[in-house]
């Protein structure tokens, strides 16, 4: 993962909290390969070139391009981690990340090479005091460069694991990101589309890679783009690792080895000293107390997609007017 625009920006890394730097740096050698996606910002609502010209909220960067993050790509510097640095992003209205890709590997040392190289690159070519056209055309013509690179065919080092979205989330609600990833083969007409949470705090997700194989062609040149779902303008995001990565093993939570996690479709409820303490119809619905917790219990898993279901010997509609 690295800028496409190298504007110069940083922030201390004093903004985010130890130990989510720490956990930013936890998988260390367990990552053998991963990709180089050359992430962007873009507009879920672009029309380009036409929306220069005809948007309000249209804001020119150095290169004339739309700028839809407040403050450009942010780098944070966080030694040991994947990339050995993070972005910072602050979210302005139908702000996304996208990047082109074809899935390839390279080995952890020649993706930090590439990475360093780039910026390296794209640094000098901010700094260079060159007429603002020929800067225009020279940073695009970089862009057109990197495209074609990253989407050349995945003939690296073997095939990922996963796709590894790593973030860290300030605000105190979990923000909903959309990961799309859509084929450039036109006769593909359906992408592959999953909800990541990036709850408060550390976050890191895993989609596994046959998942995503399942429904597009891996092996040719995709686009793939994430996106904050209905939060406000201003809305800042730190993100690690955004890549396919190769993994020697895949550790739960709590680091042990990976073992084998049986999906859960549905929550069956009991009432009585189970969703609620004390017993309907004995108490009476005044004298009854919600579990703590259960209302976020509640939410989180239906955020994820489970169903909820009830089996109790209350009375259907006397139950019913409490819940």
């Amino acid at each position: 993962m690295y800028e496409t625009e190298s504007n110069g920006k940083t922030a201390p890394a004093s903004e985010i909290p130890p130990e989510a730097l720490s956990a930013f740096a936890e998988l260390g050698g367990n990552v053998t390969a991963r990709s180089v996606l050359p992430w962007s910002e873009h507009c879920t609502e672009c029309v380009w070139p036409t929306c220069y010209t005809t948007c309000d909220l249209y804001e020119p960067r150095e290169d004339l391009r739309c700028r839809r993050f407040v403050d450009g790509m942010v780098r944070v510097e966080c030694p040991g981690g994947l990339n050995s640095y993070l972005l910072k992003i602050r979210f302005k209205q139908w702000g996304k990340l996208w990047a082109p890709g074809s899935g390839r590997l390279y080995p952890m040392e020649e993706a930090k090479r590439l990475e360093g190289r780039d910026f390296r690159i794209g640094s000098t070519l901010y700094q260079l005091p060159l007429p603002r056209p020929l800067k225009r055309s020279a940073v695009t013509k970089r862009y057109s460069f990197k495209k074609r690179m990253a989407q050349r065919s995945a003939a690296g080092e073997g095939l990922p694991t996963s796709f590894l979205l790593e973030s860290y989330n300030p605000q105190s609600e979990t923000i909903g990101l959309s990961l799309t990833i859509r084929s450039l083969n036109p006769d593909v007409k359906i992408p592959f589309q999953k909800l990541v949470q990036a709850r408060a705090g550390f976050a890191r997700t895993r989609v596994p890679y046959d998942e995503i194989a399942s429904a597009l062609d891996m092996g040719s040149p995709f686009s793939i783009e994430i996106i904050p779902n209905e939060v406000p303008s201003g809305t800042t995001l730190y993100f690690g690792t955004m890549d396919f990565v190769q993994e020697v093993r895949v550790p739960d939570e709590g680091g042990k080895p990976e073992v084998d996690v049986k999906k859960i479709k549905c929550v069956v409820w009991d009432l009585d000293h189970t969703l609620w303490d004390g017993v309907l119809v004995e108490d009476g619905a005044e004298k009854l107390r919600l579990q703590p917790g259960i209302v976020e219990i509640v939410k989180e898993l239906d955020r994820r997609g489970i169903l909820h279901s009830i089996a109790s010997k209350n009375s259907h509609d006397e139950a019913w007017r409490v819940l």
